[in-house]
């Protein structure tokens, strides 16, 4: 349910909150990446990541990468169009923080690049086991495409690779 009351805002993942998305990282129980592995991520041009901060808190953070296909062009009524996708690697929201529209809002920030960037689909992958998180993303219009077998390491785990279409041409 979401709470009127509460409000935070959004903004551009930087190297002064990836102690507190390491943080966040561990209490979700995401894939660890190192601290360089974040500072790595953010200077890449192809990078979109986002933070969720109320009252000089992070609350949640995305991490995805725009995957550009520049030999995928073709023509369509005349136009030439670039089908492009999105991965998102990371998205998390803490626990006390959590039924607040936060993750909505970092999911409908990442869907407002198709336009700009010509997405056709944004993919990602999630534990088995989580199913918030998969009931989340059905909700959000993403289908289920494939299991990968032991994608997660600890603990050992099967991933649920699901698309979300946004893109129509």
């Amino acid at each position: 349910m979401l709470d009127k009351d509460f409000t935070f805002e959004l903004f551009p993942l930087t190297k002064e909150y990836i102690w507190a998305v390491k943080e966040l990282e561990i209490e979700s129980g995401l894939s660890t990446w190192t601290t360089e592995d974040y500072v790595k991520e953010i200077s890449r041009d192809d990078s979109i990541a986002y933070v969720a901060k109320s009252n000089d808190i992070l609350t949640g953070f995305l991490i995805a990468r725009l995957i550009m296909y520049e030999n995928a062009k073709f023509s369509f009524n005349g136009k030439e169009n670039i089908l492009n996708e999105i991965e998102i690697y990371n998205i998390a929201v803490k626990k006390e923080f959590r039924r607040k529209g936060i993750g909505q809002a970092i999911l409908n920030a990442l869907v407002s690049q198709k336009r700009e960037h010509k997405i056709l689909n944004i993919w990602l992958e999630v534990r088995e086991s989580n199913l918030p998180a998969i009931s989340f993303y059905k909700k959000n219009g993403f289908i289920k495409t494939q299991i990968r077998k032991n994608f997660y390491r600890f603990p050992k785990e099967n991933a649920v690779l699901m698309k979300l279409e946004v893109g129509k041409f």
